[in-house]
């Protein structure tokens, strides 16, 4: 009810960023996880809302945020019905093509990503905030798997598990298949790679996410907080965060590690075979609205 009368306003707007979204979003993921509320009465307590806005022309924002809302109750059924069509995406890739990327594992890359020590402030807060909460915004997840996926070259199947750990709504159905989705390994889905200083910049401008959940860089210049590692040495011992010390250096290099893991996805994806089989994955599992189609495979 707080939700749909209230907090709800600006969902569509504030759902991205992890400064608006605990309050901006529904926060009943988990209740619905664990069968304390259903998908359909969630649904029906929306319609009913989007109908009275509409009957007394109320144009605040609401209708635009809840038809955003709603929208995403359908894809929430959507993606468990995928894996209960095809239980094995737990663990294996949707497009078998992909089966020889990520096969070497880096376990300082992987304790770095999941301690929350990477050197890069919004990935270290988000996961710092989720461990501690259980629950973080989508974009946020997204993001996390993303760059464990392709700036870190971290197989899935590792950190989908590790996070199922953590998350209090978590499932199965939905975990997987955004793991996958996240990782390029779907074959029929845009390989989308968020770049942590620009979802910093767009999200958390102020850096109050950030001093937050990473308390080290609380003295760092704002000119300085998404790069504290180009700061010059006589600055880091004048605010007492000494790079690589109180503070770790970037573990990778994001430019070169984007560009090499578009390049290994996309020369996958442009074969004959990971073509084929990204066909036969949109058959079976792609969306059924009329305005989408398989051409794009041919």
């Amino acid at each position: 009810n707080s939700f749909l009368t209230k907090r709800g306003n600006h969902y569509s707007s504030e759902m991205s960023s992890p400064v608006t979204a605990p309050d901006s979003c529904s926060r009943l993921s988990s209740y619905i996880t664990y069968g304390n509320i259903s998908v359909k009465q969630v649904f029906q307590k929306t319609k009913i809302r989007q109908k009275y806005l509409r009957e007394n022309k109320i144009r605040t924002g609401w209708l635009r945020s809840l038809n955003s809302f709603s929208s995403r109750l359908r894809w929430h059924c959507h993606f468990i019905q995928k894996l209960e069509m095809q239980p094995n995406l737990e663990f294996t890739n949707m497009v078998r093509a992909y089966d020889k990327l990520r096969i070497k594992r880096n376990d300082h890359f992987f304790l770095s990503w999941a301690n929350g020590t990477t050197g890069f402030p919004m990935i270290d807060a988000c996961m710092r905030f989720l461990k501690q909460h259980g629950w973080i915004n989508f974009r946020m997840r997204a993001m996390l798997v993303s760059f464990a996926s392709y700036n870190l070259w971290i197989d899935w199947r590792i950190t989908s598990k590790y996070l199922s750990k953590y998350f209090i709504d978590y499932e199965p159905g939905i975990h997987y298949n955004q793991f996958q989705m996240q990782s390029g390994v779907t074959g029929m889905n845009a390989v989308r790679i968020y770049n942590p200083i620009k979802q910093h910049i767009d999200h958390d401008p102020t850096s109050i996410f950030i001093k937050r959940w990473v308390p080290e860089l609380q003295n760092v210049p704002d000119e300085y907080m998404q790069t504290p590692h180009l700061l010059s040495e006589l600055m880091q011992k004048k605010i007492g965060c000494i790079i690589g010390k109180d503070y770790p250096k970037p573990i990778v290099d994001l430019k070169l590690s984007t560009l090499k893991a578009k390049k290994e996805i996309y020369s996958i994806r442009s074969t004959t075979k990971a073509k084929n089989q990204s066909k036969l994955a949109y058959i079976k599992h792609g969306s059924r609205r009329k305005n989408r189609s398989i051409s794009m495979f041919k």
